[in-house]
């Protein structure tokens, strides 16, 4: 058993030695000035206003249980999946029960985003709320250039490190 991890170890180490008096490629220059973004990718920020709108009518809608409205912020073909939500359907207790993480947060929010955080891929996280043990975010997508909601978010706090 040792000696087949040995051969497999020595079998990667000779493949991944190449030729040895190459010098490594250097970055391209777009990729050397994008630092650790992907190279080719620009976020478009002149279109903050319409993720903040959509992001800020997604939550008031969703806390307020409007469904139409949630449904016109939402993806072509939303409101063909409304029923999924009608509070006869199971969905709609663990999406807007009262006792569920996004209503208590929803319920908690004071109308203001603290932080839009903008991904390359025409997404944004819209922080609106945190308490003693999460933040929450309501997710906006660009699709066919039009920001639309798309879902809420919720991530724990990082523990605190121990001091020294």
């Amino acid at each position: 058993m040792r000696i087949g991890w040995i051969a497999s170890v020595m079998v990667v180490a000779v493949l991944g030695c190449g030729k040895k008096d190459e010098a490594p490629a250097a970055p391209s220059t777009a990729a050397a000035e994008a630092g650790d973004k992907k190279p080719g990718k620009v976020i478009d920020l002149t279109d903050n206003e319409e993720v903040e709108r959509v992001a800020l009518e997604s939550l008031a809608a969703y806390r307020d249980k409007n469904l139409e409205k949630l449904a016109s912020l939402g993806p072509p073909k939303a409101r063909e999946k409304l029923i999924f939500l009608e509070p006869r359907n199971p969905n709609y207790q663990t999406l807007l029960g009262d006792d569920t993480w996004r209503m208590k947060a929803l319920r908690a929010w004071d109308g203001k985003l603290a932080k839009i955080a903008r991904g390359v891929d025409d997404n944004a996280m819209c922080w609106f709320h945190e308490d003693a043990g999460h933040r929450y975010a309501v997710e906006v997508r660009k699709d066919d250039g039009r920001w639309y909601f798309f879902d809420l978010r919720q991530e724990p706090k990082a523990a605190a490190a121990p001091e020294p």
